[in-house]
């Protein structure tokens, strides 16, 4: 390890941390919403107590403490429509089949 390196380090590691204020915050917020706030809301709710910070600020914080929100985005569903008009099911349009089919292609018709 260089010299230099060595004593940047060790003058580093002496200083608080200048975010602990910021992480004690965001981990209340995040434990009073049940883990349900992502990194952009917990950014608003603290500039509503008058902590500004950055968005990549509070995302870099928050992968730190190791907070994940659990809402996820829905996935794309192209037949939801659909299901507001219907029951059920669709049903099958099928042909009326014989009894005594004995051959595979017996019922196409043209």
């Amino acid at each position: 390890m260089a010299k230099s390196v060595y004593y940047y380090w060790r003058e580093a590691s002496g200083k608080a941390d200048p975010y602990q204020g910021a992480k004690e915050r965001i981990t209340q917020i995040f434990n009073a919403h049940r883990g349900r706030y992502g990194y952009r809301r917990i950014q608003l709710d603290l500039r509503n107590d008058a902590c500004y910070l950055n968005q990549k600020t509070v995302q870099k914080l928050m992968t730190q403490l190791g907070l994940k929100s659990t809402v996820r985005p829905k996935r794309y569903q192209s037949y939801k429509w659909l299901s507001a008009h219907t029951t059920g099911p669709p049903e099958r349009c099928l042909l009326p089949q014989p009894k005594d089919r004995t051959k595979a292609h017996d019922s196409v018709r043209t």
